[in-house]
């Protein structure tokens, strides 16, 4: 056995962002509306490196060039990665005399991580709010402060997935011996059909604070339900790969 074996991983990565914002707003009277809309544009590249050598004469040579040689059957691994993303949002809020209150948030995604097939999804939620303290029979109020009570809806997407997923992994086949050189397998199947995971969300809420804001308590009820859910759904070795997202 050679003595002193030596591990590297090198790691580059450059992020490119972009980004377009628009925003009006105003008050009239009673009425008080703000708008936001833009566009985000970002791409994420990855490199990843990793290679072994081994026989050394002393840990006090430990660079790649003091080595032997590389493991027998070695070799270096490389990975590389490639995301991109665009954005395109709405935002809006409109208030009447502080005391009915709304707001929504409609926006379209696309990322290269999910299929071919379904690269957008359109996601949006809404919002409405009642600040009970600035009606004018709670103005009054010693005990109470302030008092609001909250609904809000939407369905959030979530992109938070491996790059590879959409795609097929390609390795070399080194188990055997092939007289017709270097091969390549596929060993997992990507889902050209992937799609965005949902999660469809109610919120109900009370907010207040009392005696002169030194008590306060939120109290919130939340359901939620995911669709679609992503999992890795393993294959029949006579395919030649371990799983299908």
């Amino acid at each position: 056995m050679k003595r002193g074996n030596y591990t590297r991983s090198d790691k580059n990565s450059t992020n490119y962002d972009g980004k377009l914002l628009v925003s009006y707003g105003d008050v009239i009277g009673k009425h008080n509306y703000n708008f936001v809309g833009g566009a985000e544009l970002s791409e994420q590249n990855a490199t990843i490196g990793t290679y072994l050598t081994e026989g050394y004469i002393s840990d006090q040579f430990y660079n790649p060039n003091f080595s032997n040689s590389y493991p027998e059957g070695g070799k270096p691994s490389s990975t590389v990665t490639k995301a991109r993303s665009a954005s395109f949002y709405l935002n809006g809020n409109y208030a009447y005399d502080m005391r009915y209150l709304f707001d929504f948030n409609v926006r379209s995604d696309g990322a290269s991580v999910f299929g071919v097939n379904n690269p957008f999804s359109t996601t949006y939620s809404l919002g409405f709010a009642w600040n009970i303290h600035n009606e004018k029979f709670f103005r009054q109020s010693d005990i109470v402060n302030s008092l609001r009570l909250r609904y809000s809806f939407g369905n959030p997407g979530n992109q938070n997935v491996d790059a590879k997923l959409a795609n097929n992994v390609y390795t070399y086949y080194t188990t055997y011996p092939n007289p017709f050189g270097l091969a390549a397998i596929v060993s997992k199947w990507g889902n050209k059909n992937l799609k965005w995971k949902r999660t469809k969300t109610h919120n109900i809420g009370l907010d207040a604070k009392l005696f002169d804001n030194r008590l306060s308590f939120a109290f919130d009820y939340n359901l939620r339900k995911s669709d679609p859910e992503l999992i890795s759904v393993e294959q029949p070795s006579s395919t030649g790969a371990s799983s299908v997202p």
